[in-house]
């Protein structure tokens, strides 16, 4: 149990950190006590803010029982060194290193719990043990993302350290445990997978943890893969988050992204073969690329070209533009598929985009829909995956952004009965199934990304954006390898 600190006054903005590599943080100031010292630190850090006497740091760190006047004067000495080094106090009157009277010399260390992150960890979780599952999530996330490295790890080997370091590894294992727990019991199963698959590689043979994984991978997939589902009947549609694969989505018309030049080489130089494109290409198109090129010859035709590149510019892949937003319908047999461009390839082969271009390019892919669709649902990946990122959206706000407008366009006039967003199983964290459950209910008001319109400030925001500030209006863009 932690004995309650005193320090204050000027160490308030005083941090220590022992998870990895002992650090001290003064404000601005980051230092590294030395060895000796750093030891002398961990042993009252340790004694969790109980007294340590001057005969019991001597025994534990210099190894010496009972200690000679010597060794107690080492002790003092780095002791000394350390009340320099946190408030610049001098023998008895430190606001760190407490002198407790007594017979012989005792010392505490007078922190509060937020000031060394071996002590706040272990608050955090005791305290989320005793929390509802929501709250729970927050308070484990929160002492999980203190452990930096391995506790005490500069005095690994000392023998007053290894309870200590065993303690708090088992202590950071059953906090794990319980935050997959607590993210399964309000209802974020693939969170709970995240957390529970990282652990098991950690862990290799825990048959327990095993089969903890292999349930949650089954119900994150389910029989029909839906992580979450809303639906609009004012507007005669729906939309779901889906666990899949996009090309499996045989009963829907499917949307895939391209660039300006609508490039289909996939020798991972221009598109890679793993993204989608590279998948539209070798699997619904059986790597008949020059049926491909010929149908999207005959989308284009009537497209006025924004420009050509030379050869010297451009040296690998399709050389004319077109304009960001331009929309093509493919078949490949029975499966229709709308490629949308809302990405520039620069000549450097790097594809670049921003948020308005994004929000364009559905605009445009809405109307189009509207228009040439099967009235079939409509399936579209997650934008931002992997390498194909736009700059300032995250998975969660890509998300929003494709929901938003396709709404949008759905309250002129019906645009699919089914909007389905698809996820990679390994990418379902991220998308924040539990957050976007919550973002589907607050559209039917009429909300957008930043928060229900209720022509207020301080309205509550969508959790889909708590991380990131709103964005700017100004154009923002950024280089990215094409993977779509």
């Amino acid at each position: 149990m932690l004995r309650p600190a005193t320090a204050g006054g000027d160490v308030d903005d005083l941090r220590l950190t022992l998870f990895g590599r002992t650090r001290v943080r003064h404000g601005v100031e980051v230092s590294t006590p030395p060895p000796l010292a750093t030891a002398v630190l961990a042993r009252l850090a340790v004694a969790g803010g109980e007294p340590v006497t001057v005969d019991e740091v001597a025994r534990d760190v210099w190894g010496v029982a009972p200690p000679r006047r010597g060794d107690r004067v080492a002790v003092q000495k780095r002791v000394l060194m350390l009340r320099r080094l946190f408030d610049q106090g001098s023998g008895d009157s430190s606001g760190v290193i407490v002198t407790e009277p007594g017979r012989v010399s005792t010392y505490r260390l007078a922190l509060r719990s937020d000031q060394l992150d071996l002590w706040r960890f272990q608050e955090l979780v005791r305290d989320a043990r005793r929390l509802p599952p929501a709250s729970a999530v927050a308070g484990l996330s929160h002492a999980l993302d203190l452990w930096r490295g391995r506790p005490l790890q500069d005095v690994e080997g000392y023998e007053f350290a290894d309870g200590t370091i065993a303690r708090l590894c088992a202590l950071h294992e059953a906090a794990q445990r319980e935050l997959a727990r607590a993210h399964a019991a309000v209802g974020d199963t693939a969170a709970a997978l995240a957390v529970a698959e990282r652990l098991a590689e950690s862990l290799p043979g825990d048959l327990a943890l095993d089969r903890t994984v292999s349930e949650l991978r089954s119900r994150v997939r389910g029989e029909d893969g839906v992580l979450a589902r809303h639906d609009f009947p004012g507007l005669r549609t729906s939309v779901s988050l889906v666990s899949g694969d996009l090309l499996d989505q045989s009963d829907a018309d499917l949307v895939i992204g391209f660039t300006d030049t609508f490039d289909t080489v996939t020798d991972d130089r221009v598109i890679h073969r793993d993204s989608l494109q590279g998948q539209l290409l070798h699997v619904l198109f059986g790597g008949d690329r020059k049926r491909l090129d010929g149908q999207l010859r005959r989308e284009l035709r009537h497209v006025p070209a924004v420009s050509v590149e030379s050869r010297s510019d451009k040296r690998l892949g399709k050389l004319t533009r077109y304009p960001l937003g331009t929309v093509v319908t493919l078949s490949a047999g029975e499966q229709q598929v709308f490629g949308v461009a809302y990405s520039q390839m620069g000549n450097d082969l790097a594809a670049r985009s921003s948020p308005q271009e994004l929000a364009h390019g559905m605009e445009r892919l809405w109307e189009h829909t509207a228009r040439h669709g099967w009235r079939r649902p409509v399936a579209i990946g997650l934008v931002g995956a992997g390498l194909a990122r736009v700059d300032g959206l995250g998975p969660q706000e890509s998300l929003a952004t494709v929901v938003r407008s396709f709404l949008a366009r759905s309250r002129i006039g019906t645009v699919s009965p089914e909007l389905r967003l698809v996820v990679r199983p390994d990418a379902i964290a991220g998308a924040g199934s539990t957050f976007f459950a919550k973002f589907l209910r607050e559209q039917e008001d009429g909300a957008t990304i930043e928060g229900p319109r209720t022509g207020q400030e301080g309205s509550p925001a969508c959790p889909c954006t708590t991380e990131r500030p709103r964005l700017p209006a100004g154009p923002r863009s950024t280089a990215m390898r094409s993977r779509r």
